[in-house]
């Protein structure tokens, strides 16, 4: 324990006292006389605490450094970079003893560089309650790591991130050693090297909203986008790194992932467990793809960039026209339902449609294998099914025309069912 400095003083003017009456020389040498600190001391840790924001409080104990309060932390610097706000985290003394970081509930915004080069880090826990995360803030965090007798890591791993959280700075989390990272809602801003060098990085998990442009809008370091299933971690000592980019259905099936008209009087859902619905009256709009414009299209569709999180197509009864490209490359679909009330299938509506497919553990195919066309359909367009996977067709009325290659490709077409009536 430290002493107070005047008591202190007076203890070491009885003891030179004692001395002059002595007869004995006394040895003083092993007195020591400190200023007053804020800072109680021990042989494994320490433990301050004060203010890091206006109404926000911070405490080191036990290697713990807990936040807590209500509203925004301050931002802070770091070697000579310049922020408007307080210069060095009151904590920039006792990095190397912070193993834990907690930031509790009622604290908004995580402030600029205000854990970094915390590297011995092995836990971080973030409220809900924050919705940004400054530059900086975890860079460097845990980097140092933690291991077992066995030579196992046990550092800083696992980070989940909060559900309120709509933004992450420049270089927030650069060079973490973590290797899962949660999402638990959607984040509407990355920054620029936000995960850059997360070298360990191997398994994200995000609910079915997340928009994964988001990381490669701004370099922020994990590149991946809704086309592909694999992302890329840049980082200066490990290059670019492939790995499976894992994301989870956290959502209710029937949460809405996008929403909006896909015609005059036509609306569009596509929910969790991958429907995409029309409803409504009337006809789709007429689309396009990269290779073709119409001149009458509406450019390209509201779920692009989705397709391959679309399952199912299910046509409500009202729609009457399905617009040219509606739902070219929709590859991993394994089921159509069309109502009877289309009368018209545009261009290349469904083109590529399943093709990707879908198989069971025996290896046995399960995907789109069956389609029934509407009652009331009298043309289909050019390439409209072209490259589908379908086995079974089955016409339930007359069709007046079928243009060129609406069914080109479709090499597992095994039987086709029509009525009497049909002109062959």
């Amino acid at each position: 324990m430290k002493l107070r400095k005047k008591t202190a003083i007076r203890i070491l003017t009885a003891f030179m006292a004692l001395a002059m009456v002595s007869t004995n020389v006394i040895n003083t040498s092993f007195i020591t006389v400190s200023a007053v600190e804020t800072v109680t001391k021990t042989a494994s840790s320490s433990s301050i605490e004060g203010y890091c924001g206006e109404n926000v409080q911070y405490k080191l104990e036990n290697g713990t450094l807990t936040i807590s309060g209500k509203g925004d932390m301050y931002n802070y610097n770091y070697k000579g970079t310049s922020y408007s706000s307080v210069q060095y985290t009151p904590w920039k003394d006792y990095t190397e003893e912070i193993t834990n970081v907690v930031i509790l509930d009622g604290i908004t915004g995580i402030g600029s560089y205000t854990f970094y080069d915390c590297s011995y880090v092995t836990s971080v826990q973030i409220a809900d309650t924050v919705s940004y995360i400054g530059d900086y803030a975890f860079c460097n965090v845990g980097r140092y790591g933690s291991y077992d007798s066995y030579g196992n890591y046990t550092g800083f791993s696992y980070l989940t991130l909060p559900t309120n959280l709509s933004s992450i700075g420049e270089a927030a989390f650069q060079n973490c050693s973590i290797s899962t990272l949660e999402f638990k809602s959607n984040v509407s801003y990355i920054s620029k090297n936000a995960f850059f060098n997360c070298s360990g990085l191997a398994n994200i998990t995000i609910p079915c909203t997340f928009d994964k442009n988001v990381f490669s809008a701004n370099d922020t370091g994990i590149n991946a986008d809704r086309s592909s299933d694999n992302f890329y971690i840049s980082g200066e000592y490990s290059g670019s790194s492939e790995y499976t980019f894992n994301y989870s259905h956290q959502n209710q099936n029937n949460d809405v992932v996008l929403s909006g008209s896909c015609g005059e009087k036509a609306q569009y859902t596509l929910t969790c467990d991958g429907t995409l619905k029309i409803t409504g009256t009337g006809d789709m709009y007429n689309y396009q793809n990269k290779y073709v414009s119409y001149t009458m299209s509406y450019g390209y569709t509201p779920w692009k960039g989705y397709e391959k999180d679309i399952k199912s197509i299910v046509i409500d009864s009202g729609i009457t026209n399905i617009g040219s490209y509606a739902f070219y490359d929709c590859s991993y679909v394994t089921s159509v339902q069309i109502a009877d009330t289309v009368s018209y299938i545009g261009d290349y509506a469904f083109c590529n449609v399943g093709k990707y497919g879908s198989y069971d553990s025996y290896g046995n195919y399960t995907g789109f294998s069956y389609l029934t066309l509407p009652s009331n359909l009298y043309s289909i367009g050019e390439a409209a099914f072209q490259n589908c996977p379908v086995s079974t067709l089955e016409f339930k009325s007359n069709v007046s025309s079928i243009y060129k290659n609406a069914f080109f490709n479709c090499s597992s077409l095994s039987s086709i069912t029509i009525p009497c009536t049909f002109d062959k």
